[in-house]
């Protein structure tokens, strides 16, 4: 395998069949990685805590970071083991881009927290989630209001979350990150086709009447739900109600 590139700046791995341990000597030996995008497998191992401290110990001067399938091993139910903030401060890091589980919100509050120059956030959730992969977040996540009010997030200005199921947990997540964020201009969040209207109507009162001191202007909101089932698009829409349709077209327009 190639020990690495010393003057490399962007780096990609798109479904690469590559362990733990061989991904961080390669990016050992690239020190100047500005971007790194690392596009997982569904069968490439788990990350334990311990590894995320390894990835990013290796990426000193990252800019752009883009990871996907980033699944933080389980080490028990009921455990808590992912700290609120990493050993090491990523102060470069700019754009993050993390594919996570429901249950692993924590590890995006954990890297957030040790990224104080974030300017965007985007949180791509899975399509979806089962009864136990909700309970075990809500046994095992802390409570984010509280545990991660420390969170400096003076630079951002883009929030994105995609496939959003509006569960409690969610909520808090959206608003932590909005409630620190002084300089937001803009949060777009894409709704799942699962979210009814009338989640909908409430989720989008409540963002929108939320009290955030801020010295910019008014967020700009950009929340709708994609027409379609992963199955058949057309199918999904005609079998919505018309007034369904109008009432979520109507919303996609007022809130862009």
């Amino acid at each position: 395998m190639n020990k690495g590139f010393s003057r490399l700046k962007s780096l990609c791995f798109s479904e690469v069949d590559i362990t733990n341990k061989m991904l961080f000597q390669f990016l050992t030996n690239c020190p100047l990685l500005e971007e790194f995008t690392w596009a997982r497998k569904y069968t490439n191992t788990e990350l334990t805590e311990r590894d995320l401290v390894k990835l990013y110990k290796c990426l000193p001067l990252v800019q752009v970071l883009k990871v996907s399938k980033l699944y933080i091993k389980d080490l028990g139910v009921g455990s808590n083991s992912m700290p609120h903030k990493l050993p090491i401060s990523l102060p470069h890091l700019r754009i993050l881009v993390l594919g996570v589980c429901f249950v692993d919100l924590s590890t995006v509050l954990c890297v957030i927290s040790s990224s104080p120059n974030l300017e965007k956030i985007k949180v791509e959730m899975c399509q979806d989630h089962d009864c136990q992969c909700i309970r075990q977040t809500f046994n095992n996540l802390p409570d984010i209001q509280e545990d991660y009010s420390g969170i400096n997030l003076d630079h951002l200005k883009e929030l994105d979350i995609t496939n959003f199921h509006n569960h409690g947990v969610e909520m808090e997540f959206v608003k932590l990150i909005m409630g620190k964020s002084p300089v937001l201009k803009k949060a777009r969040i894409e709704l799942h086709y699962r979210v009814s209207v009338n989640e909908e109507v409430k989720m989008l009162r409540g963002l929108v009447h939320m009290p955030l001191p801020r010295p910019s202007p008014a967020v700009d909101y950009d929340i709708f739900t994609l027409l379609y089932s992963p199955t058949n698009l057309s199918t999904y829409f005609d079998a919505l109600p018309l007034n369904t349709r109008l009432v979520r077209l109507a919303m996609a327009c007022v809130f862009r």
